[in-house]
């Protein structure tokens, strides 16, 4: 469908641009939609709701005419399904249930679609987005690896940072810990899984929620700066910002009399980082 691929192409399509081009195709032309225009589509939908427009309803309608094109959907059309389901999850604006993902996910057992990788990590976005939300909760997302990872579907980095962003959001709330992070951390090792510097900052900013309940010290903040030492990555301003926070709230504690905490060493630390960074940001070319 050459027509609806360079429409597509031209930007992200509200819903009334979607149901104009299908009108367009189906009743101008004559002509019947294939699986890929109809991918296209939904992909365009999915970035319209990233962009603050467009919402599930209007993928809600071109289901609706695959459905009575008879167009059977792939692996790609749930996909795309799921990201527009954790765009609109993001909003506060969208009404999304945690029995929405539930519903897709069952339609693709239906249907017998293997989800892949792509729909994992689509599916844990839309957890973690609906848990911001208190509809949702790092238990959904357990049931959810378990099952995917049960139907053959590899986590991969992606994978393994949604977690930890959960475990983080629990920490925040006064549940999960450090030793679960470390678990984590683990496991992604023994999947051949090499963390990368995004994984390691989220896991720092998880030692801060903990620090902030005393579940946690610079100690911990230190040990996940080894890490990525260890890794030869070089800290960024997200590193230098959360490093900078666990060293903020130790000192705070420490003034309101709790023990086991440093104090001017921790800030001395956070100093000594930024201005490590500092020098790599703006060393010279020459």
């Amino acid at each position: 469908m050459t027509l609806a691929s360079a429409m597509c192409a031209a930007g992200d399509l509200s819903g009334k641009q979607v149901n104009r081009i299908l009108d367009f195709l189906v009743t101008s032309r004559g002509v019947r939609p294939d699986i890929r225009t109809y991918n296209l589509l939904l992909s365009s939908i999915a970035g319209s709701v990233r962009n603050g427009k467009g919402s599930m309803s209007d993928a809600g309608a071109v289901l609706e005419m695959m459905d009575k094109e008879g167009r059977a959907l792939n692996v790609f059309s749930f996909n795309s399904l799921l990201q527009i389901l954790a765009q609109s999850a993001a909003k506060s604006s969208e009404t999304v249930e945690i029995g929405d993902l539930e519903s897709i996910l069952t339609r693709m057992e239906a249907d017998t679609v293997r989800p892949d990788t792509v729909s994992l990590n689509s599916a844990l976005s839309a957890i973690l987005a609906l848990s911001k939300a208190g509809k949702a909760s790092s238990k959904d997302a357990d049931v959810l690896l378990d099952r995917l990872t049960a139907l053959g579907v590899r986590p991969d980095a992606i994978t393994y940072s949604r977690r930890l962003e959960l475990l983080s959001l629990d920490a925040s709330h006064g549940k999960g810990s450090y030793s679960e992070a470390l678990m984590l951390l683990q496991s992604m090792r023994e999947d051949r899984i090499k963390p990368n510097l995004v994984t390691l900052n989220i896991l720092l900013r998880l030692v801060s929620n903990l620090i902030a309940r005393g579940s946690a010290g610079m100690k911990e903040a230190d040990e996940v700066m080894e890490f990525i030492r260890e890794e030869k990555f070089t800290p960024t301003e997200h590193t230098v910002s959360a490093y900078c926070k666990c060293a903020r709230l130790a000192r705070k504690r420490a003034k309101r009399g709790h023990t086991g905490l440093p104090n001017e060493e921790a800030v001395y630390k956070a100093w000594a980082l930024f201005k490590e960074l500092e020098a790599v940001c703006f060393e010279s070319d020459g």
